[in-house]
C-alpha cells in the first residue's frame, strides 16, 4: 500500500482525533494536512503508520490548542465548537464513546481540561489507544499519562451530562420540538422543554444574538415561538439534521445559505439545552453563509409593517423630547450603568418590561475575567484566578478600564442601530459596567437616555461576600474576592467622579428600595432628561 493510500485510509481517524481536541473543523483539517506533509517528507516508513500519524496529529493539535485557548479567553460571548454534521470516523466497537465524545456538551466539558489532559483522555477513553502509544503521542512517560488520565476523568465525571439512551426517542422528541417551533406553538414547546431549559447562542460578536442565555421552559418557549414565524416570513427555512451526534437543525436563508445551526441536548425525555451557532466564521465549512444582519433588518421591517401592532403598556407620564418613550422621535435606548453587584441587570429587565423594550447586557459583547468566586454551577476558571491573584488593585482597575475602552466601539454601534430604528420594533435597555460616563456623554445619537446605579462600598462588600460565601471560602479564595472588591470600589469611585463632573443622572441602589422602586427612579430620571439630551451630551 502506498503512502497516499495508507494516509487516506487513516484520514477519518486523524480528523476525528484532532476535531475533538480542537473543537474546530477548519483547524482540525489543517492539522490533518500538516500531518500528511510531515509523513510525506519522512524518508523512513514507521513500524506502525497508525501510531505514527495519530501521534503526529495529536502533537500538532495540542500546539494549536495552546494558542487557541488564549484567543478563546478574549472571545466575544459564549464559545461553542464548530458544528459537525457528519463524523467521518466510524468504529462499531466504539460507537457509543464516539457519539458521546463529539456532542456539544462533551466538547464543552473537555474545555475544562488542559491540552495534555484532553489529548490523553480522548486517546484512551474514546479511541482506546494503549498507554505506550499515548505516551509517544504527548511526549510524556506512561506513568505521567496515567496520572493525567486520572485527573481528566475526575474533571469529566463531575460535570458529565446524562443523555437519553434511546436514539429513536431522541429523534422523535426532536421532531415534535421542531414542529412546534415551526408553528410558533408556545404551549407545545413548553411541554417539551425541561423546567430549567436553556437557550444560548454563539455569535462571536459577528451576528445578532441573545446577550445572555434564556433560562426556564416558559421563557425559552416564548422566545422560540415568537422568533420562528417571523424568520419564516423573510424566507428562512430549516431542516432537521444530526449535529455533533445529537438531534439538531440547519437554518438557511431564502437562497439556501447557512444562517445558523441548532443543537439539542435531552434529559429525562425533555429538551434540556438548545445551543445555536450563529458566528459566520464557524459555519463556512458547511457551505455559503447567509448575512445574518441583513435578515435581522428584514425581520424588523416586517414587524414594523404589521398592521395594528400591539404596543406594550408604558408609564403614562414618561416623556422625553416631547413624545412618549419609544415613539418615532423619543427615547429608543435607555442605558443603565454602574459597577458590579449594584443590581443593574435586575433593574434593567424591570425597566425593559415596563417599556416593552429588549434588554441586553454589555457582558454579552466581550469576555473579561469574571467574578473570582465559586458557585454551585461554576468553578473559577484558572485564568480568572491568575488574573486576580497576580495583579495589584491599580493594575486590575487599569485592565478593566482598558477592556471597556476597547469594547466601546461595539457598544456605540449597538446603540446607534437601535436608536436609528425609529418607531419600528422594540427599543433597547442596555445595562453594564462598560457604559463609561465620558463615552456615553460623548454620544452623538439622539433618542438615548442614561442613568447610573450606585451603592455604598459597604453594601457592595456585603453583597459580594454573600454571593461568594466569603465565610466558607479558603484564604486564597478570600484574597481573590478582596481583590475584586477593591477593584470594584476603585472603579466606582472613578465612575462617580465622572458622573458628577458631567452632571449625569445616578440612582442609589443600595438604600434598600425594591426592584420596582428602583425601576421607577430610573424611569423618572429618564423623564427628567430634557430635550437638549442631558444624557448624551456634556452640559
Amino acid at each position: 500500500m502506498s503512502k497516499v493510500e495508507e494516509f487516506e485510509e487513516l484520514r477519518p481517524l486523524l480528523f476525528s482525533i484532532s476535531y475533538r481536541i480542537l473543537g474546530s473543523v477548519g483547524e482540525a483539517e489543517d492539522a490533518v494536512q500538516e500531518t500528511w506533509l510531515r509523513f510525506d517528507r519522512s524518508s523512513t516508513r514507521p513500524a506502525s503508520t497508525k501510531a505514527f500519524l495519530s501521534a503526529t496529529v495529536t502533537r500538532i493539535s495540542i500546539d494549536v490548542l495552546r494558542s487557541a485557548r488564549v484567543r478563546r479567553e478574549e472571545y466575544v460571548g459564549p464559545w461553542f465548537p464548530e458544528p459537525l454534521l457528519n463524523d467521518p470516523y466510524q468504529d462499531p466497537a466504539r460507537s457509543a464513546e464516539l457519539a458521546d465524545s463529539v456532542s456539544m456538551a462533551a466538547l464543552l466539558l473537555l474545555e475544562r481540561l488542559g491540552p495534555l489532559e484532553r489529548a490523553v483522555f480522548l486517546l484512551r477513553e474514546v479511541f482506546a489507544f494503549g498507554f505506550d502509544e499515548i505516551a509517544s503521542a504527548v511526549g510524556r512517560s506512561e506513568a505521567a499519562c496515567r496520572q493525567l488520565l486520572v485527573r481528566a476523568r475526575r474533571h469529566m465525571e463531575t460535570g458529565r451530562p446524562r443523555f437519553a439512551a434511546d436514539r429513536r426517542e431522541q429523534q422523535e422528541l426532536a421532531a415534535r420540538f421542531f414542529d412546534a417551533m415551526k408553528d410558533g406553538d408556545v404551549g407545545g414547546l413548553r411541554n417539551l422543554l425541561a423546567a430549567d431549559a436553556r437557550l444560548v447562542g454563539d455569535a462571536g460578536g459577528k451576528a445578532p444574538h441573545l446577550a445572555r442565555a434564556v433560562t426556564g421552559a416558559d421563557r425559552v418557549a416564548r422566545v422560540l415561538g415568537a422568533a420562528l414565524p417571523w424568520l419564516a416570513r423573510v424566507g428562512v427555512t430549516f431542516e432537521p439534521s444530526e449535529v455533533n451526534g445529537r438531534p439538531g437543525a440547519v437554518f438557511r436563508d431564502r437562497d439556501g445559505r447557512i444562517l445558523h445551526v441548532l443543537s439539542l441536548e435531552m434529559l429525562d425525555g425533555r429538551v434540556q439545552t438548545i445551543r445555536g451557532v450563529i458566528n459566520p466564521d464557524k459555519l463556512g465549512h458547511l457551505g455559503p453563509v447567509a448575512d445574518a444582519w441583513a435578515i435581522n433588518r428584514e425581520v424588523k421591517e416586517a414587524r414594523a409593517r404589521r398592521p395594528n401592532r400591539p404596543r406594550a403598556a408604558r408609564p403614562t407620564g414618561l416623556r422625553t423630547k416631547g413624545t412618549r418613550v419609544g415613539g418615532a422621535d423619543g427615547v429608543r435606548v435607555v442605558l443603565v450603568g454602574g459597577t458590579s453587584n449594584t443590581g443593574k441587570s435586575t433593574v434593567a429587565r424591570a425597566v425593559a418590561d415596563r417599556l416593552g423594550f429588549e434588554c441586553l447586557s454589555t457582558d454579552g459583547l466581550a469576555r473579561h475575567p469574571g467574578r473570582p468566586w465559586r458557585t454551585p454551577e461554576r468553578e473559577v476558571p484558572a485564568h480568572v484566578a491568575e488574573h486576580y491573584g497576580s495583579l495589584t488593585v491599580d493594575e486590575l482597575t487599569a485592565s478593566v478600564l482598558d477592556h471597556y475602552k476597547r469594547l466601546w466601539p461595539r457598544i456605540e454601534r449597538l446603540i446607534t442601530e437601535y436608536a436609528a430604528d425609529g418607531s419600528a420594533g422594540a427599543g433597547l435597555v442596555l445595562e453594564g459596567a462598560a457604559l463609561w460616563p465620558t463615552d456615553v456623554a460623548g454620544l452623538a445619537v439622539p433618542g438615548t437616555a442614561a442613568v447610573w446605579l450606585t451603592a455604598d462600598d459597604a453594601v457592595l462588600r456585603a453583597r459580594i461576600r454573600r454571593a461568594g460565601r466569603y465565610n466558607e471560602a479558603t484564604d486564597h479564595e478570600r484574597l481573590l474576592m478582596d481583590r475584586f472588591l477593591a477593584r470594584s470600589a476603585r472603579y466606582q469611585a472613578i465612575m462617580l467622579d465622572a458622573v458628577a463632573g458631567l452632571g449625569l443622572d445616578r440612582v442609589d441602589a443600595g438604600a434598600g428600595g425594591s426592584v420596582a422602586e428602583l425601576a421607577d427612579a430610573v424611569l423618572a430620571a429618564v423623564d427628567a432628561q430634557d430635550s437638549a439630551g442631558a444624557a448624551t451630551s456634556p452640559p
